[in-house]
């Protein structure tokens, strides 16, 4: 009776990774296998919004931050998707074997949430977004606070497919944010992270 227990056991198994390796062994696996990866990015960190000694009115009162570059290096992007393959169900430890095949076919950016880090956003009514990726630009337009002003989350209904910006640069091209302002000035420092949550479609 255990034995042939085992052997479901160890058919089951078999019926599963026999094709991929099949597939493999054929060449026809670039392109065969498709999974989706999502993982998040820190495109800014630290940014600021200044204080003011008075309260003033804003309206889209816009307000570049500094740029970063290097966030989206394709090998840094490789290692975030190892380690969301390793997440993935039954078989995940064979596809990180097989990782120097992997191909990236897309990175939609999901969500872009802005998170205080010192001060909140109880004196801004609303924060329009805007990121320039490499030679994309992305307008997500108006978004409020959360209850609590402590995170402005952006999402747009169609995904935005980023990789068509990025692909060709080797050090991962640079991200600008800009952002325009309703509500009042601030009388203390607010500080913040812009964070993107992106899912990855990759094949081997």
């Amino acid at each position: 009776m255990m034995k042939d227990i085992y052997f479901k056991k160890v058919s089951f198994r078999n019926f599963i990774l026999l094709p991929l390796v099949c597939l493999v062994l054929s060449g026809c696996i670039g392109g065969c296998f498709v999974a989706d990866v999502k993982f998040t990015s820190t495109l800014i960190k630290d940014a600021e919004i200044p204080a003011s000694s008075n309260s003033i009115p804003l309206d889209n009162k816009e307000v570049q931050l500094a740029g970063v570059c290097g966030q989206f290096d394709m090998e840094k992007i490789r290692e975030q998707l190892i380690s969301g393959i390793q997440k993935l169900p039954f078989g995940s430890n064979i596809l990180t074997r097989l990782v120097n095949n992997l191909k990236i076919k897309n990175l939609y950016v999901e969500k872009i949430t802005i998170t205080a880090t010192q001060g909140n956003f109880n004196n801004i009514s609303s924060l329009s977004l805007l990121i320039k990726i490499g030679n994309g630009e992305i307008n997500f337009g108006p978004r409020e606070p959360n209850d609590e002003k402590t995170a402005i989350v952006f999402q747009k209904d169609d995904k935005i497919d980023i990789y068509p910006y990025i692909k060709d640069f080797p050090d991962g091209g640079c991200v600008e944010v800009k952002l325009k302002i309703t509500g009042y000035t601030n009388q203390e420092v607010i500080r913040f992270d812009v964070v993107a949550d992106i899912s990855g479609k990759i094949s081997l």
